[in-house]
């Protein structure tokens, strides 16, 4: 990918991960196999809430006052969690930031059963997760059924076509394979597309049926689209196998979309850190789902398994609630109350309660998706950027610090 990025050719990546090509004299090795990372099976809370310290670690002085954490979906859960979780030192997670902030998730209202955990798991096939026993033994990282890790390539590499030549109209195989599941559509059903087409038809809200990597992007354009029920209730997907589609950007579509596709197209193909994640841990969306609630008992098995989330109803730090999709402000009203009552001492609104603006903010996130929430453009119609540059404005300190970034 880093390669394609340099060449300015998506092409370079399409030729190394799925047609044999060599590069630097080498050949794609294919993907790691589960049973070869072992390692991955411990990547949970634990090590994700110590990552995020070696982190602040790095931030001089009293870093509280200038600090935010901000998670989106399975983050906001562990903005929550990190929020409860205790240290050695009795200190909290909520002791070392200036505020924390949801977007469209959050901890689920109770952890799941200590049987659950360990051993059989929870949901199913698609968005499920095994248990500890499984996730060591086989389950390492999460892949898109029907579709693989596979599809995260693609995903990249359709966003690298559509920010170097959107107009142009590319076969690939590949794609057309993954999109017979996306699109619910036939072998041979697949239509020609132009490249913003394609990275359209595979994100846009009700056209992919994986509801949680979804954005409003605009419309297609240049042919026939019906409606079937497929995963998730009524989609849409292209109906003519003989046309060449296009794609209407999201601001110039009736009605307009929020998110335009060269922000979708950068947020996947950005080089070093994007969207996509190749091996996602099991273990981590396992362990959040421990913890639910964010209270869990001293003695009980989370405690066992290194997972520290007790103190919930002593955060007092500020919040910022943005609901979406998956949590409306109703479910945002549980975890409001599950905090703690107040803000606490050495803050900017030190004892303000969570009634108040001060003590807890929630944003109505609608009608963006559940990724508009990131990539949609500055504007009105967009109450994110602006909620959330002054939630900082009204929780941070107002002097100023100099982190060394250390290589």
């Amino acid at each position: 990918m880093t390669a394609a990025h340099a060449a300015g050719d998506p092409e370079v990546a399409t030729a190394y991960y799925f047609d044999g090509g060599t590069l630097a004299g080498k050949t794609f090795g294919g993907f790691k196999p589960q049973a070869s990372l072992g390692y991955m099976s411990e990547w949970g809370l634990a090590t994700h809430v110590a990552d995020l310290m070696a982190i602040f670690s790095r931030i001089p002085g009293d870093h509280r006052a200038h600090v935010f954490l901000l998670g989106h979906s399975l983050g906001g859960a562990f903005v929550e969690a990190f929020g409860a979780w205790r240290f050695p030192d009795g200190s909290r997670g909520a002791d070392v930031v200036a505020g924390l902030i949801l977007m469209d998730g959050a901890l689920q209202l109770s952890p799941i059963t200590q049987d659950a955990y360990e051993t059989t798991g929870t949901g199913n096939a698609l968005t499920g997760t095994p248990g500890l026993s499984s996730i060591r033994a086989t389950d390492r990282y999460y892949a898109l059924p029907f579709l693989g890790l596979q599809s995260y390539v693609l995903s990249e590499i359709i966003a690298l076509r559509a920010l170097a030549t959107p107009g142009a109209v590319v076969a690939d195989a590949n794609r057309d394979a993954a999109f017979q599941f996306l699109l619910s559509l036939p072998a041979g059903g697949i239509p020609k597309m132009t490249n913003r087409a394609a990275l359209g038809f595979a994100f846009n809200v009700g056209y992919n049926p994986l509801t949680f990597i979804t954005a409003s992007l605009g419309q297609p354009d240049g042919g026939s689209i019906g409606s079937y029920t497929g995963l998730g209730g009524t989609l849409s997907h292209p109906t003519d196998p003989t046309a060449t589609y296009d794609w209407v950007d999201a601001l110039s579509a009736t009605p307009p979309g929020f998110t335009p596709l060269n922000n979708l197209a950068l947020a996947y193909s950005f080089d070093g850190m994007n969207f996509p994640e190749w091996y996602f841990p099991q273990r981590l969306p396992l362990d959040l789902q421990a913890v639910g609630g964010g209270a869990v008992a001293d003695g009980g098995y989370q405690a066992t398994n290194g997972l520290l989330v007790f103190d919930g109803p002593l955060n007092d730090a500020p919040v910022l609630a943005i609901s979406g999709v998956f949590f409306s402000p109703a479910a945002y009203g549980v975890v409001q109350a599950r905090l703690g009552p107040t803000i606490g001492p050495g803050r900017p609104n030190a004892g303000a309660s969570r009634s108040s603006d001060a003590g807890y903010r929630l944003v109505d996130g609608s009608p963006l998706s559940h990724v508009d929430l990131l990539t949609a453009a500055e504007g009105p119609r967009n109450p994110v950027p602006d909620a959330i540059t002054q939630f900082l404005k009204d929780q941070g300190a107002t002097d100023t610090i100099t982190v060394q970034l250390v290589p």
